[in-house]
């Protein structure tokens, strides 16, 4: 389990799973989870490019997943804060304080 996940005092709003083998992407899971706490439909929440290149995710996790290491990427968007691990976790959370920043952690 990622330590980033440890270092959290709340509860995730939402956590589900992505698979690098099969069809379901973290760029998949992200836009499900964010849809989730928004209480929309995918096609309702404002564009996540603004804050996160999806496309860029799925290809730091298939990186990731070939090297052998683990990662984790945490990243505010909208009302709340984003948690991404290399196994295959997509937890969201709200803000623990008033600071938000991107943290990318390699795990070894």
């Amino acid at each position: 389990m990622s330590s980033l996940i440890a270092q959290r005092e709340s509860v995730p709003l939402c956590r589900t799973q992505f698979d690098m083998d099969g069809p379901r992407r973290p760029s998949t899971a992200v836009i499900d989870a964010i849809s989730t706490v928004a209480d929309r439909s995918p096609l309702e929440i404002e564009p996540l490019y603004e804050t996160i290149e999806l496309e860029a995710l799925d290809r730091l996790f298939d990186h990731a997943g070939t090297a052998g290491s683990g990662i984790a990427l945490e990243v505010p968007i909208a009302d709340w804060v984003l948690l991404v691990t290399g196994d295959g976790q997509v937890l969201v959370f709200e803000p623990d304080g008033d600071e938000i920043e991107i943290e990318l952690e390699t795990i070894e």
